[in-house]
């Protein structure tokens, strides 16, 4: 079911998302845009890159015997998360300060979702999204320095391992498994998530994520 899954993953996540992002406001619509539920024409767009990070989390929470409901809603909170880095990553968004208050917005929902489906996902949430706040102050505000992210990533796994309710030593792999796939590493991706006991469907699909996720961009050292 490989490619059939992750699209069934993705429209999970969009159709969430439209809900929280409901409305004719510009900052509602320009994160409707980051997180690819339209472009900038207002045409419905497939929001395949932006939802690779918020794959994941599904599937960790499917693999793992989570709610539903709950998974959908922390990984429509890692896809906000996303998606506010990028609106203020974006040089193109032409309004500095609109971009921050539309970032500003992103956030804030994602720890809205994140709250609503409990406490620990939302310190996970929150501390990614410090991460990213702070790796762009540290990059000196430069665009472009927010695209694949290891926190996020961790986030997402880490997200669906407590939504499933994962013990510790579950939840201590998948933390591990956030370098790997940021690194690229497919094999070792594979092989941890064989050790959680993922089905070998769902190692794969996430092997196939690994595969698809954006490399995340040198950063300056001085």
């Amino acid at each position: 079911m490989g490619s059939t899954g992750l699209v069934r993953h993705r429209s999970r996540v969009a159709d969430r998302l439209r809900v929280v992002l409901a409305g004719s406001g510009l900052l509602r619509r320009a994160v409707r845009i980051y997180v690819g539920l339209e472009d900038r024409s207002g045409v419905p767009a497939d929001a395949a890159e932006s939802m690779i990070a918020s794959s994941m989390t599904l599937i960790v929470a499917e693999e793992l015997g989570a709610d539903e409901r709950a998974a959908i809603s922390a990984a429509a909170a890692v896809a906000l998360v996303y998606a506010a880095a990028q609106i203020r990553d974006d040089a193109r968004f032409g309004d500095p300060a609109q971009a921050i208050n539309a970032g500003d917005l992103a956030f804030a929902l994602a720890f809205g979702e994140a709250a609503a489906v409990g406490e620990a996902v939302l310190r996970r949430v929150v501390g990614a999204a410090v991460e990213q706040i702070e790796r762009r102050a540290s990059d000196g505000n430069r665009h472009g320095t927010a695209r694949a992210p290891e926190g996020l990533v961790r986030c997402a796994f880490a997200a669906g391992g407590l939504v499933a309710g994962a013990p510790d030593d579950v939840m201590c792999s998948l933390d591990r498994i956030g370098p790997e796939v940021c690194g690229g590493r497919t094999e070792s991706v594979l092989s941890a998530c064989r050790r959680i006991g993922f089905s070998e469907e769902g190692a794969n699909r996430v092997a196939k994520l690994c595969a698809a996720l954006p490399p995340e961009p040198e950063r300056r050292t001085g």
